[in-house]
């Protein structure tokens, strides 16, 4: 065998040092864990805080509910009246706030502690939606006017007050909310 075939042969033949690695695509992918503990569900989540007054409409917090569950928000309710230990919204960041009507009579302690609220939530900037006879309360409570015209709700914003008509009105307020970042 001549010199030049057997130099061949050698580069071949495969060596010690030559082993055989698979390409990157061809490595195994790390693929993250995919459970989520409840601290990364509670850190992540988007909420809204839900007024509970006595004597709520029972269908108004319903369709919000619902409508809270379809965007994947949290319901943070905060409780007003009797039993509440201060009227406060929590530090907790929020989408929005959300004050549905009420059948009872609204004494002054009720009223105060949802202005306080009220005043608490529009300082942070965080969406209201007011509903039935929640309107005129939380208006008074910001200092704003009513928007034109007859209206089932109100959505406060930074620096306008929408008037919303229709059910179907409200539920788009309630996406808008969701769609909003935290505060």
């Amino acid at each position: 065998m001549s010199d030049a075939a057997q130099t061949l042969n050698e580069l071949d033949a495969p060596t010690v040092e030559q082993k055989f690695r698979p390409s990157a695509l061809a490595q195994s992918l790390r693929i993250g864990p995919t459970k989520r503990t409840k601290d990364d569900i509670a850190r992540t989540a988007k909420r809204a805080g839900v007024v509970l007054r006595r004597g709520m409409r029972e269908d108004e917090y319903r369709r919000v509910e619902m409508r809270l569950n379809e965007n994947d928000l949290t319901t943070m309710p905060i409780i007003i009246g009797q039993g509440s230990k201060g009227p406060a919204v929590p530090d907790a960041p929020l989408c929005g706030l959300i004050v549905t009507g009420s059948e009872a009579v609204v004494h002054p302690e009720a009223r105060e502690s949802l202005s306080s609220i009220v005043r608490d939530a529009a300082e942070r900037k965080v969406p209201i939606l007011a509903m039935s006879d929640a309107v005129p309360l939380v208006l008074e409570a910001i200092g704003r006017e009513a928007p034109r015209g007859r209206c089932a709700a109100i959505l406060v914003g930074k620096t306008t007050v929408t008037g919303l008509i229709t059910r179907r009105d409200i539920d788009t307020a309630i996406d808008d909310m969701a769609a909003s970042r935290p505060r």
